[in-house]
């Protein structure tokens, strides 16, 4: 009798396994969405940037793809916000730069308090902008000086790199706190000289004010071997390309790695199905946003120093390419 009940479950199990694994992937491992949230929510950055468009195309994938996982999107101001929002437990998932994830686990400025964030995945690269109007007399980063510059919002990513590279530069600007959009608004009508950004290519933001008004990037890249020499590799050199947003030539700056983080109790069942969605999904993730394209399986579980969650590190062993 007992053997029958053993048959009879495993046989349940294999149906349920097979139902959930259908919902979401062709190729889902049984028990992998067991157990998941009925809702989760991720704290994405400002509309118009790229964190808050994968943010939403991350929950579209998951209204298509499955019935047993709800994604709730929230604006932030970025990076340091995110990563403090999933400490409070306001947020169950959220995007973040490797720099700010690395302070927030010693509660560096400009965390208040340390926070652990696990990681799920390194997920594309943010490159840092540096825009003025084309007409502009900004050329180097030199020549800021004394002028009306926004570094981004308070609690971004942009914030802590912008002033990274302005304090290495030794310059100092009148500093505004403007939010992405809010940047755009005031290079448009001439209230500001020039703004960081901090996101990936393309910005649909920026590629938005590059419609209306003709815009110049300036180089960053010479600071880029003293960041590193400070912080350690999580800066590379790298070029905005031709083309982008207008450009005529490419420009130098740096990149910084983009994670997809949680909170360290997440079930490692919910981060495993999670990540499977997103690697089969990743052709839909990049039709909606461009910056998508560089998920790749190989480079995602390299997110060291901040550590991969423990479903993350069991979904890798699992899927090594």
């Amino acid at each position: 009798m007992g053997r029958r009940n053993d048959v009879g479950r495993r046989a349940l199990l294999a149906l349920t396994a097979g139902a959930l694994g259908t919902q979401l992937s062709a190729c889902a491992r049984p028990g992998r969405a067991a157990g998941l949230h009925a809702s989760l929510t991720i704290s994405s950055g400002a509309p118009g940037g790229v964190y808050h468009a994968w943010a939403e195309a991350l929950r579209h994938l998951a209204a298509r793809r499955s019935r047993h996982l709800d994604l709730r999107v929230i604006p932030s101001a970025g990076s340091v916000q995110n990563v403090e929002r999933l400490g409070r437990h306001d947020a169950d998932l959220a995007l973040t730069t490797q720099d700010s994830a690395i302070l927030a686990q010693t509660g560096s400025d400009p965390f208040d308090t340390a926070v652990r964030p696990a990681a799920l995945a390194r997920v594309h690269d943010d490159y840092l902008h540096l825009l003025v109007r084309a007409n502009s007399p900004v050329r180097s980063l030199r020549d800021l000086a004394g002028r009306r510059i926004s570094v981004g919002p308070p609690r971004s990513g942009t914030a802590l790199v912008a002033r990274r590279v302005l304090g290495r530069a030794r310059v100092t600007v009148r500093e505004l706190l403007l939010d992405l959009g809010q940047s755009c608004d005031a290079l448009r009508a001439g209230s500001l000289e020039g703004f960081f950004w901090s996101g990936g290519l393309p910005t649909p933001a920026v590629v938005e004010l590059s419609q209306d008004l003709p815009l110049r990037a300036v180089a960053v890249d010479q600071v880029v071997e003293g960041l590193r020499a400070d912080h350690g590799g999580i800066y590379r050199p790298a070029l905005l390309p031709v083309g982008a947003y207008g450009l005529r030539e490419p420009v130098g700056t740096l990149v910084c790695p983009n994670l997809l983080v949680c909170s360290p109790d997440t079930a490692e069942n919910t981060v495993m199905a999670i990540l499977e969605m997103m690697f089969d999904g990743r052709d839909e993730l990049a039709s909606a946003v461009p910056a998508a394209n560089a998920l790749d399986l190989r480079a995602a579980a390299l997110t060291a120093p901040v550590g991969l969650h423990p479903g993350a590190l069991q979904y890798y062993r699992s899927t090594k390419p």
